[in-house]
């Protein structure tokens, strides 16, 4: 009940919403199963995010749920548009930039793996670790290789 009056306020006055706002809301409704109104939440949150990381977040968040809806190839270019997010704004912090892209690999390999499309999956676990070998070594990046490895195991098996 409060996903969807936050999604009827929402819609009421867009203008007061944050993309950050909207991803909260998408998040509760497609919790709640109404994927419809989560779907547009997302795409509105896209459509006025102005940084990469609300942007990369709606983007993964709406490609996940276009997976669980069966919106495949619809959620492989949400998946392909987070990837290129960082092309549109001003960040040169790379280990930011690899970071956000190893999850966002991680999570399109899950999403493949849920549907047992398990090359797909491999081949995006692949991008992840190429895109961790890019980070400076570290606790942090030791515990994020500790994740990659953790679903490279699981799409080896090919279980999701």
């Amino acid at each position: 009940m409060l996903a969807r009056q936050a999604a009827d306020i929402a819609e009421e006055i867009p203008k007061s919403i944050t993309a950050t706002e909207y991803m909260g809301i998408g998040s509760a409704l497609a919790n709640s199963n109404i994927y419809d109104r989560a779907l547009k939440m997302y795409q509105t949150g896209v459509t006025i995010s102005n940084n990469a990381d609300d942007e990369v977040s709606l983007r993964r968040a709406l490609a996940s749920l276009l997976f669980a809806t069966g919106s495949i190839e619809k959620g492989r270019q949400q998946y392909k548009m987070a990837l290129d997010v960082f092309s549109k704004y001003d960040n040169n912090n790379l280990y930011h930039i690899e970071y956000t892209n190893t999850h966002t690999e991680m999570s399109w390999a899950f999403s493949e793996l849920a549907i047992r499309q398990c090359n797909y999956a491999s081949a995006h676990i692949v991008d992840s670790r190429r895109h961790l070998s890019q980070m400076a070594a570290g606790p942090f990046t030791d515990q994020i290789a500790s994740q990659v490895a953790n679903a490279e195991d699981n799409i080896r098996k090919c279980v999701p």
